[in-house]
């Protein structure tokens, strides 16, 4: 295996933290929630079911064998792009902004927040 490599797999197991996928290997690969697409991803049911035959990259090997695979074309190495959050920055640290609910999973919510202004939105895990 090598990291960028493209194989056609099938979903042998979907989780709410992503979905493990057949390639032929040794053992299963781990598309993990973040690289199902390039939205947002509450479900990953909303995108793969079991038995679908699906596109993906190889993204990371472990040392121990266990490898990730992205279904996003050009989408490996270090996880999601960083987020531009300097706008937020004129915040005061004691400054409270209502935010929206975007999914919760068991180990937190996706929020999302606007400026009071309307000029910058970013969401984040609370």
């Amino acid at each position: 295996l090598e990291v960028g490599q493209k194989f056609t797999g099938t979903v042998k197991t979907v989780r709410e933290f992503g979905a493990f996928v057949d390639i032929g290997a040794e053992t299963e690969g781990l598309v993990h929630i973040s690289r199902i697409s390039n939205e947002r991803v509450n479900d990953p049911n909303d995108y793969v079911e079991v038995d679908q035959e699906v596109d993906v990259w190889v993204s990371d090997i472990r040392d121990d064998g266990k490898f990730g695979l992205t279904m996003v074309e050009g989408r490996t190495g270090g996880g999601r792009r960083p987020v531009d959050l300097t706008l937020f920055e004129v915040l005061d640290a004691d400054e409270w902004l209502t935010g929206t609910v975007e999914g919760v999973m068991t180990f937190g919510a996706f929020v999302s927040v606007t400026l009071p202004d309307g000029s910058a939105s970013a969401s984040g895990l609370v």
